[in-house]
């Protein structure tokens, strides 16, 4: 499992006060049922969740409404078709300073409307959950990086010319003794880096709780 929540500049919450009021989490839409579920036994009713997949476009946009609403739900779980197709009505007062996003290699191309629609969400904390290691597709890393916290690798083109390029050079074989240090210097800041914001948890640790 992999975790990379964003680090916000937004000071230290006074005591006692929540460190997100509103709540969005999204996943495959198999997966809606399974997280309401989660966030209703650990919750035990102390926060109002919805659930939202596999409803019409009214339907849905009624419940998005009531959701940002003054009194609405403080957790919505909702699909990424969903999320999408109604994103533009989360830009606005009230959005959820808080999103999770489960399963989220998905969001691996910064170019699908699902990722850009996700990105503009104006929301100050994301959390990327994925059991799928992304250890050898570096653009892909940077996608899932970025979008937890834009601008911290820098631009893509920068990105790739200061550890996609040496990195990937250095791995190949029979590259030049300088060429592989190289690589494995940028390899080594690179987790140096991501390593502030990136959790990861293996299956060794894990199975005593399954």
């Amino acid at each position: 499992m992999l975790t990379a929540p964003a680090v916000p500049e937004l000071g230290a919450p006074a005591v006692g006060a929540p460190i997100a009021r509103r709540a969005v989490i999204c996943c495959p839409t198999s997966l809606v049922g399974n997280w309401e579920a989660e966030a209703r036994k650990f919750l035990k009713g102390r926060l109002r969740v919805l659930a939202l997949c596999e409803a019409s476009r009214e339907e849905a946009a009624a419940a998005v409404g009531r959701f940002l609403g003054p009194r609405g739900d403080q957790v919505l779980v909702v699909s990424y078709e969903t999320f999408r197709i109604h994103a533009p009505r989360f830009v606005k007062a009230g959005a959820p300073d808080l999103l999770i996003c489960d399963e989220a290699h998905r969001l691996k191309n910064d170019q699908t409307l699902t990722n850009r629609a996700l990105a503009a969400l104006p929301c100050p904390a994301r959390v990327l959950l994925s059991g799928t290691p992304l250890q050898n597709q570096l653009g892909e890393f940077f996608a899932m990086v970025d979008f937890t916290n834009p601008g911290v690798l820098g631009s893509l083109a920068s990105f790739r010319k200061r550890y996609e390029a040496p990195i990937l050079a250095g791995r190949e074989p029979g590259a030049e003794p300088d060429v592989a240090a190289k690589g494995a210097a940028r390899a080594a800041e690179l987790s140096a880096t991501v390593n502030e914001f990136i959790l990861r948890r293996t299956n060794a640790l894990l199975s005593a709780h399954l």
